[in-house]
């Protein structure tokens, strides 16, 4: 897979999202770092955002907002969310375009087994790693 400059940023209140955040980071060969970061990137190709559960946290929009396409060219999200629920990546896509950075229409969403209390599975994560490739692909080649 090609380098590119990325970075994968995320909310883990109960850990799922963080372990599908490492898969990618792993895949990609990016940092990967809680919200809020400790400095706002600049320059960045693509940026993997992870939401944990039905609706978008504070902590999260607060950044989305502080973007734009200077500083983030492309973002893809994930989640961790039992329900499957749109709700949380319909809030950040808006702000996103409102920022007018580009939003990958590719997401991925890891509902985990059972998922109370339980983490992704590894089939989950290899999931996430090759969802992480798919994004890396589709903006080298627009």
């Amino acid at each position: 897979m090609a380098m590119v400059k990325g970075r994968v940023h995320y909310i883990s209140k109960k850990g799922s999202v963080e372990m599908v955040a490492e898969a990618i980071a792993r895949q990609c060969k990016m940092t990967k770092e809680p919200l809020p970061p400790a400095y706002m990137p600049e320059g960045v190709v693509i940026m993997f955002l992870g939401i944990e559960g039905k609706k978008a946290d504070k902590v999260m929009l607060e950044f989305v907002k502080s973007m734009d396409s200077n500083r983030v060219a492309n973002v893809a999200l994930f989640a961790a969310n039992p329900s499957k629920s749109d709700a949380a990546f319909a809030e950040v896509k808006a702000l996103l375009k409102e920022r007018h950075v580009n939003v990958l229409d590719k997401t991925f969403v890891c509902t985990g087994k059972g998922f109370f209390g339980s983490h992704p599975t590894q089939a989950d994560l290899d999931a996430a790693a090759k969802f992480a490739d798919e994004c890396i692909n589709s903006v080298l080649n627009k």
